[in-house]
């Protein structure tokens, strides 16, 4: 996440000058040869979010106070609403296969839940064409935790793990780490936010907002403008919540609130091509079946 003081805004997108070898000769008494990035700009607009819940006097009343607090329920309810919702916006943008150009997304021929497919060489291949692109290897990787356990069943990858021994891989950050080494990967980021798709009132039908697909990408931590990297949440307010009385709503004298929770960002692509396209990411499909 990226504070910015207003929610709309410009951001740059720097070229690959940085890695043109040149004639850097700078003999005595004469300048340094003069080199600059060149930059365009793209523009974000963050839009408000929020999500409010009912909490009448009455039910408070009669709420086992010493146990929970309904306000502090009510907040806590909200947020899951927006993480959730920030979660299913980020999959969309980034498991959408026209967010990319062809050399940086393809559909796996053999999935990984299959001892026919090679996952190594399959993520090898994705963080070369990254770098021809854009001049990085991808350093992370991101998954449903269904692919995840995929992996570890993967017969390719357990072959190549028992010999790092038993001992090294003794729970389950282990593991993940294990295999991120694997793929030269310094992390491997797990989604495992679920979606209550079914309608109200229905049987609860509940799925993974990550599924199938696994994201290849180029990660930065750094803040400076001249950073590369995949993407950015660019947040203009931090998660806040506040209370509204509603006495319309109450019942008798008791009264009655709302608990409303709220924010603004918006989701952009860091390392762009001149349509907008990411470079800095490898979107396979069809991990596992």
């Amino acid at each position: 996440a990226f504070p910015v003081p207003r929610n709309v805004g410009k951001f740059y997108i720097y070229d690959k000058q940085n890695l043109r070898s040149e004639i850097l000769d700078a003999p005595s008494g004469a300048e340094s040869p003069r080199f600059d990035y060149q930059a365009t700009t793209a523009s974000f607009a963050a839009k408000e979010f929020g999500a409010k819940h009912l909490v009448l006097g009455k039910d408070a009343r009669d709420f086992d106070r010493p146990v929970a607090d309904l306000r502090q329920d009510a907040a806590l309810s909200n947020m899951d609403k927006m993480l959730i919702h920030m979660e299913n916006a980020f999959k969309t943008k980034a498991t959408t296969t026209g967010n990319y150009p062809a050399a940086l997304t393809s559909a796996l021929a053999n999935a990984w839940d299959t001892n026919v497919g090679d996952p190594v060489e399959d993520v090898r291949a994705a963080r070369q064409a990254c770098f021809e692109t854009c001049g990085m290897r991808p350093k992370a990787m991101c998954m449903s935790q269904e692919c995840l356990d995929s992996l570890k069943n993967h017969a390719g990858i357990v072959d190549r793990l028992k010999y790092v021994g038993i001992g090294a891989i003794n729970n389950a950050d282990a593991v993940v780490n294990a295999i991120a080494s694997l793929f030269e990967m310094e992390e491997i980021n797990i989604s495992d936010v679920v979606n209550l798709t079914s309608a109200e009132g229905a049987t609860d039908v509940l799925a993974p907002i990550w599924t199938t697909d696994v994201l290849v990408y180029c990660k930065t931590n750094a803040a400076a403008l001249k950073s590369m990297g995949y993407g950015r949440t660019f947040i203009v307010n931090q998660l806040s919540t506040k209370s509204i009385n509603k006495p319309e709503l109450a019942r008798g004298a008791l009264g009655a609130e709302e608990v409303e929770t709220s924010w603004e960002w918006a989701q952009e692509f860091l390392g762009q091509d001149s349509t907008g396209d990411s470079i800095c990411g490898y979107l396979y499909t069809g991990a596992y079946t």
